[in-house]
């Protein structure tokens, strides 16, 4: 058996993840993947796995095409 592994004790899952193949608006140009990762327990991942796609577009910034910009700011938004 591998040593590393056995010695360490997962009690349970923390990470939350999401595909989207076609972003929250549908748009064809653009794919969301994202794994947010817990810890000490899955709040803060559940919370951004729930929000940040669509704080993302939502943004005014997404409609202007500033894409970066609206990641940049969903992310603020969440944190």
């Amino acid at each position: 058996s591998n040593h590393f592994f056995s010695a360490l004790s997962f009690r349970s899952m923390e990470d939350r993840s999401i595909v989207l193949p076609f972003a929250v608006d549908t748009s064809p140009k653009f794919a969301m993947y994202g794994v947010f990762d817990g810890h000490g327990g899955d709040s803060a991942a559940t919370l951004a796995q729930r929000s940040l796609p669509q704080n993302i577009v939502d943004h005014p910034l997404w409609a202007q095409g500033d894409t970066v910009g609206a990641i940049r700011a969903g992310f603020k938004r969440v944190d």
